[in-house]
């Protein structure tokens, strides 16, 4: 995998983890407002939803980028493996991106007119949709092309069309689509490190400590349960790219050895900064480590 594709896979995913968790967070945080009048959770909440839009316009752009370079570099199996997916749930992942946007639009035209805005966002509305639009994106887009990745290097399931549930079954499908899940977690609390990084103003600097301290304490809790899932994604590969991670071949192995240091030295960033200890040195450290990690992670992979 080259460099420039290696760079495009990883703001892509970036992109795509925000989408992913962005509304889940949005839904607690107004959870947080409501009940306290939070200011700081308000700011961020607001930053948030405007994240999440923009990453969605990123996603959308940045994968299609991918693919292009695919092409180029002629990755048929990719294709190939696409080709088995019924054409209604592409039509249907279109719809769902539609439909994500508008969630998001509305909760965000009541959350500028104030945390304690009356009519439907009142009744509820303030949960419902966010966690709707990101049940949404979670339960169709990861699943989808973990599948079309897998299938790729199984040209024996080529013949026949993708069954979706069939798949999710697939212990591989599962294990990879759990880590995806973990890392849009940890990614997404990444965002929030680097949001109290710009917070510096905007109110008391105990807040800004607060909002770094929520960012770390969900990347760290992602990450520790990414490291189980990665025991889990481990044992699932096929013998060969297991042998090849495990000292098959050299590359992979000493990126993947480079990645877990990474991982530790991350949980110890992480875990300073959710106990309080945020300076702006300490914040951007545990920022550029997660970047590290998932560069790392996207490299080895490009290598099975």
């Amino acid at each position: 995998m080259s460099l420039i594709s290696i760079s495009v896979l990883v703001a892509h995913l970036f992109a795509v983890y925000v989408v992913i968790s962005g509304p889940f967070l949005v839904a607690w945080l107004a959870w947080r407002v409501r009940r306290n009048d939070d200011p700081a959770a308000l700011w961020l909440q607001r930053r948030i939803l405007a994240a999440s839009q923009w990453a969605l316009l990123g996603a959308v752009t940045l994968g299609g980028l991918a693919l292009l370079l695919m092409g180029l570099t002629d990755r048929q199996d990719f294709f190939r493996a696409a080709q088995t997916v019924p054409a209604r749930r592409y039509w249907f992942g279109i719809a769902e991106l539609g439909f994500y946007s508008l969630c998001l639009l509305l909760v965000q035209r009541q959350v500028s007119r104030g945390p304690h805005a009356a009519g439907w966002y009142r009744a509820g509305g303030w949960w419902i949709l966010p966690l709707v639009a990101g049940t949404n994106v979670a339960y169709h887009f990861p699943p989808l092309f973990v599948m079309i990745s897998v299938g790729s290097a199984r040209p024996e399931t080529w013949a026949e069309p993708l069954r979706f549930w069939t798949a999710l079954a697939d212990p591989e499908v599962a294990a990879r689509v759990i880590h995806h899940l973990l890392a849009s977690v940890a990614v997404t609390g990444g965002a929030v490190l680097g949001l109290a990084l710009r917070s510096s103003g905007e109110f008391d600097p105990n807040d800004s400590t607060r909002v770094a301290a929520w960012g770390a304490r969900m990347a760290l809790m992602a990450t520790l349960l990414q490291v189980i899932s990665g025991g889990w994604l481990l044992a699932a590969l096929p013998a060969i790219a297991r042998q090849g991670l495990l000292g098959g071949e050299p590359w992979a192995t000493a990126g993947m050895t480079a990645a877990l240091v990474t991982v530790v030295a991350l949980l110890h960033a992480l875990a300073a900064v959710s106990l309080g200890r945020s300076s702006r040195r300490e914040v951007q450290s545990a920022c550029l480590l997660l970047i590290l990690v998932v560069v790392l992670m996207v490299a080895v992979g490009g290598r099975q």
